[in-house]
């Protein structure tokens, strides 16, 4: 996934869909389902999962300590 803003795709927003929003691990993206190996997150929405991610990140950018999940 990427983001652009201004004209520019910032390269800290690729790999949301691929990363599992509550343990962080790489996951497996399959027909709009999510599923992750390591926490057994199995057949979640693909696109929230991306989007908890992105939030997440935006969260932190904003300076916060805690966020929505465990993508760094």
């Amino acid at each position: 996934m990427k983001t652009i803003y201004e004209g520019k795709t910032e390269k800290h927003d690729l790999g949301t869909s691929q990363k599992c929003h509550k343990c962080g691990s790489e996951g497996e993206r399959y027909k709009g389902k999510f599923s992750c190996p390591s926490c057994s997150l199995k057949d979640y929405n693909a696109d929230l999962n991306a989007a908890i991610n992105i939030a997440e990140r935006g969260i932190k950018s904003l300076g916060k300590t805690e966020g929505l999940g465990a993508v760094p």
